[in-house]
C-alpha cells in the first residue's frame, strides 16, 4: 500500500482506523495495568482523563491544545478604523459607533 496512491476517502478511512486503534490500545493498557495491580495485591487506581489519554473538548482550543483566535476582531477592525478616521480629531462615542453597525 502506497500512501501516494490513496484517494482522499481512503485516507480519511485510514485515519479513522488509526484513531480507533489508538483508543483501543489505551483501553487495553488500562486493563493490563489493572490486572497487574490485582496480581500485586493492590487495588487498581483510577487515572485522570489526561493520564489515560482521553481528550476532552475545551471551548476555545483546537485538538492540539492551541487557543483559537477569534476572527470577529478582523471583521470589526476595518469599519471601526473607518468610522474613527471619519470622525477626525473630535472623535466619536461608543454609542455612535454601535449605532452605525
Amino acid at each position: 500500500m502506497s500512501l501516494s496512491n490513496l484517494s482522499s476517502a481512503q485516507l480519511a478511512h485510514l485515519i479513522g482506523l488509526v484513531r480507533e486503534k489508538e483508543l483501543l490500545q489505551t483501553k487495553l493498557d488500562r486493563v493490563d495495568a489493572a490486572l497487574q495491580a490485582l496480581e500485586g495485591g493492590k487495588s487498581a487506581q483510577k487515572k485522570s482523563a489526561a493520564a489515560s489519554g482521553v481528550v476532552r473538548g475545551f471551548r476555545g482550543q483546537n485538538q492540539r491544545g492551541k487557543v483559537r483566535k477569534s476572527r470577529r476582531g478582523k471583521r470589526l477592525k476595518a469599519p471601526l478604523l473607518k468610522a474613527l478616521s471619519a470622525a477626525g480629531s473630535s472623535g466619536i462615542t461608543v454609542k455612535e459607533l454601535a449605532g452605525e453597525s
